[in-house]
């Protein structure tokens, strides 16, 4: 398969669509191609898995086998993908993958992925946004509210895909809840939905720090009534909007200054990420305020030292 054909095909899989053609080109690149029999195994509950696989072709079923009970919880085809997880994190998998017929996949590795990630921040965000949106579905699937704490294992398809977003549940561990506990203020999980898809954002980037995912660049996630903007914008500096919160990616090194704009009046939160000296240590600082409709403050982030708001 050349490397065109595989960009053709990565530009039809939802987790790429916001991205630019030149990022997936060079996604393509990294991607191997691999080919499964019928009743083959892809992911094996227990294992490592070996990174993000994207179908191209055929069908699988996702299976948790609890104590020797089976259950399958979806069925994925062309254009789905699966282990998002295993792209940043080492740990077992918790579900099967099993070819219901011929398939066809390309992977990403996770080694592929971390050197891609910290040349294009945009990959990161997309990948934050897919996790909430396929943890939303999931849950909403479910009947349960979006988690305040981040339990990860799936990545793209929102609402739309339920089926998807269940594996992606289903395949999620525990590696990213850890994460988010040590991430947590200690006040206990907000009722709003916004400030769930907020704290999730925020989880989301700590594991991502955690896992020495993205080395070069820093987080800041803003909560609404507000715009988000650079004061000074940059060909790396990265901004993207989930429901109500706002996210904006800058390389670590420089300093930064982010404008908070409010369009109402109301409370706003602040929570900057930013790798540590020490390699899988975060700097994490929580700014909280009250802004006018119209009014603005300014975030500083300077690329040594504290960061303050005013």
């Amino acid at each position: 398969m050349t490397v065109s054909t595989q960009t053709d095909l990565l530009r039809k899989i939802d987790f790429f669509e916001p991205l630019e053609q030149k990022i997936i080109n060079k996604i393509a690149e990294f991607c191997i191609e691999r080919e499964y029999s019928k009743g083959e195994y892809i992911v094996r509950q227990g294992e490592s898995g070996l990174g993000l696989f994207f179908i191209t072709s055929g069908r699988v079923k996702v299976e948790i086998d609890r104590n020797g009970a089976k259950a399958v919880v979806a069925q994925l085809q062309s254009e789905d993908f699966i282990g998002e997880l295993s792209i940043i994190d080492n740990k077992p998998r918790s579900a099967n993958v099993i070819c219901l017929e011929d398939t066809s996949c390309l992977l990403l590795t996770r080694d592929s992925f971390s050197k891609l990630i910290n040349k294009y921040p945009e990959i990161a965000i997309q990948m934050a946004k897919a996790l909430a949106g396929r943890i939303r579905a999931a849950n909403e699937k479910m009947g349960q509210p979006l988690p305040a704490s981040t339990e990860v294992a799936a990545s793209p398809a929102p609402a739309a895909q339920p089926a998807a977003a269940t594996a992606a549940t289903a395949s999620a561990a525990a590696p990213a809840a850890s994460a988010g506990k040590a991430s947590s203020n200690g006040s206990g999980p907000d009722s709003s939905t916004k400030n769930k898809v907020k704290d999730f954002m925020i989880d989301t980037f700590n594991f991502l720090y955690t896992v020495k995912a993205l080395t070069r660049f820093s987080a800041a996630v803003v909560g609404c009534p507000v715009h988000v903007n650079f004061e000074e914008p940059g060909s790396e500096k990265v901004q993207a909007v989930v429901g109500d919160v706002k996210i904006a990616l800058f390389p670590a090194g420089e300093d930064q200054v982010l404008c908070i704009d409010a369009y109402d009046e109301g409370d706003f939160s602040a929570t900057v990420i930013r790798p540590g000296i020490h390699a899988g240590a975060v700097d994490i600082a929580r700014f909280k305020g009250r802004l006018a409709a119209n009014e603005r403050a300014r975030l500083h982030v300077p690329s040594t030292g504290e960061t303050w708001l005013d």
